[in-house]
């Protein structure tokens, strides 16, 4: 079994709590989200689906996410990271993601 959540930073209680069947794509949580042009969403790599995020990205949402190691992108700009932060982080970088068209389109609104 899988939780995802949905937290609202200036709340205590989150906004949404939905599971799933271990074996289901986590990604298929992101049909389940409003796109909100105020929210950064914050995903792990099993969330990955790039027409998603450009759902996102065409609605004005941020997004936040490890990119998988197989992924084509361009780097748009690498930002510093403070030298005084020990979390772990080894770049912080904006990039443009590559996608190739495919015909079969999702609809997250």
């Amino acid at each position: 079994m899988k939780v995802h959540t949905v937290v609202n930073a200036d709340e205590i209680v989150p906004e949404m709590v939905w599971f799933s069947e271990s074996k289901k794509h986590d990604h298929q949580f992101l049909e389940k989200l409003k796109c909100d042009e105020n929210t950064i969403y914050v995903f792990d790599k099993g969330y990955n689906d790039y027409r998603a995020f450009e759902h996102f990205t065409n609605h004005k949402a941020g997004f936040v996410t490890r990119i998988k190691d197989n992924a084509s992108y361009i780097k748009i700009e690498e930002l510093d990271i403070n030298e005084q932060i020990h979390n772990g982080v080894l770049k912080d970088e904006i990039i443009e993601i590559e996608v190739k068209r495919v015909r079969k389109y999702r609809n997250y609104d």
